[in-house]
């Protein structure tokens, strides 16, 4: 990306051609680039800290990396890069941190959700139908069981070979 000397975007790269803006940008998501000190957009503290305050008005909460991505004002990486993470930047807004609620599933919820779907799908489900489900992560399986074929054996279904799901007995 090639900036002015107020931090404006006036041309980025795409798949490797330089591509001028009509128009310079000022409310960019920087999300996924690494950006140095000089490249921090110019917002103030007090602006982001603000931001973060409207939000958490608007959404009746204290906003999520996802929330403050949707809101397409600023990226959340830019309150890691001036208060060394969003929690210290929510804090400083006094506000709550957010909290992740982290799900814990016994190995029998597991056992049952994979027995659910082999019902309704009529196979031994594929870790492309656990994500196709979107009930359950597929990591939980691993988590639980080390790996998602264990998981199958635990439910006495049998596994799926090379991701080819086998058809019910």
């Amino acid at each position: 990306m090639i900036f002015d000397k107020k931090n404006i975007i006036l041309a980025t790269t795409i798949n490797k051609k330089k591509i001028f803006m009509d128009k310079p940008i000022l409310n960019i998501n920087l999300s996924g680039y690494k950006i140095s000190a000089k490249h921090k957009l110019e917002i103030t503290d007090r602006e982001l800290l603000d931001h973060l305050c409207d939000l958490s008005k608007q959404l009746g909460k204290t906003p999520s990396q996802k929330n403050i991505t949707k809101a397409g004002k600023v990226s959340h990486s830019i309150y890691r890069l001036r208060f060394g993470s969003l929690v210290k930047a929510q804090q400083a807004a006094g506000l709550a941190p957010y909290e992740i609620k982290v799900r814990i599933y016994s190995n029998e919820e597991l056992i049952n959700h994979l027995l659910e779907l082999a019902k309704k799908l009529g196979k031994t489900p594929s870790i492309l139908d656990v994500i196709e489900a979107d009930k359950i992560k597929f990591s939980e399986y691993y988590k639980n069981f080390g790996s998602f074929v264990n998981a199958q054996k635990a439910a006495g279904l049998e596994p799926t070979k090379g991701g080819k799901p086998r058809k019910l007995k």
